[in-house]
Order: structure tokens, then sequence, then C-alpha cells
């Protein structure tokens, strides 16, 4: 459940039970892209820092993943990039989305003709996650055309940039 908004008052206890951690509790623990706090989290007030100066305020309207999947994107050589077991190309781990009843993804990929697409053989709906945020670009499940059919569940963000790139190791958050 996400942090409140402005008004409200939190705490680092809050901020602790949303992302984990020790106690004692410090705020230096909780930089984006540390051991607690997903990189690319973002809240009320923009990105939570990666360094420097941090504060409670930048934890208003945060949010724990729900997964963090770890992606060594493939190129099919025809314009397709990520992953995608149809079409042989990368692979992600884990594999299994745990927040749609650990449902097989077989495909997280971007191709010109279709956008960015997300497909999990498992039944979801489109309110599964709020947010996709690959490779440091937030995608809303909100602006995606959803479809669901025998056991898949597909996101599909049309007329999108490749958020993924075309080689290397990228990290997908979904939130």
């Amino acid at each position: 459940m996400a942090l409140p908004l402005p008004g409200v008052p939190i705490s680092l206890n809050d901020v602790r039970n949303e992302f984990g951690g020790p106690n004692p509790i410090y705020i230096s623990n909780y930089y984006a892209g540390g051991p607690y706090v997903p990189a690319g989290t973002s809240g009320t007030f923009g990105p939570v820092p990666t360094g420097g100066t941090i504060s409670i305020a930048n934890f208003y309207g945060t949010q724990q993943s729900l997964e963090i999947v770890t992606m060594d994107v493939g190129d099919n050589g025809g314009g397709a990039y990520g992953y995608n077991t149809y079409l042989g190309i990368g692979s992600i781990s884990p594999n299994t989305m745990v927040f749609l009843s650990n449902g097989y993804c077989d495909a997280l990929y971007w191709f010109a003709d279709f956008g960015l697409v997300f497909n999990v053989e498992a039944i979801g709906s489109s309110g599964a996650f709020n947010t996709l945020i690959a490779n440091g670009t937030s995608f809303s499940s909100g602006s995606a055309r959803f479809f669901s059919g025998s056991g898949f569940s597909q996101w599909v963000w049309s007329g999108v940039d490749n958020p993924l790139g075309t080689s290397g190791t990228i990290q997908c958050v979904f939130v």
C-alpha cells in the first residue's frame, strides 16, 4: 500500500514498514537504487534521490514494488527488443509474476509495430499493477490497452519509443 500524500504526517517507521529495512532506522538506508528502495521509485514530489540530500518528504506517495525483474535485452534482428519466448530473444529473472498468481511472463518487449508489450500466462485485471518502470521510464497500466483471454493477460502501450534499449541488462519494476 502506498505511503500517504502530503497533508498526512509520515515517519521513518512508515517508510521502513513500506520498504523494509533494519532497526535502528536511518534515512540514508532509503536512497533509490539501494537495498530497500528500487531504482526509479517516484512519489508526489518526483523520484526518490539516489544520493545527496534526502528527506521524509521524498517518500510521500511512494510504494514498494510488486515485482522487480532483471532483463537481458535481446534483439531479433527485425526491430523487436527485450524478452519474448516466442521470438526467442532475451531473458528475464524472475519469469513468474508473484503479483499475478505466479503467472509465467512470456513477453516483455518493444516492437515498432506494437509498442511496449507485457504478456503473462495468467488471468489478471487491467489494474493488477499501477505502473511499469521499464529501464527508468514509467508506464501507467491505465494508459495501456488491456487484453485478457483464455489463460493470458496482456498490456500494450502503443506509439511509445523503445524504453528497453537494444542490448544490455536492465531492470523493470512493477508497482
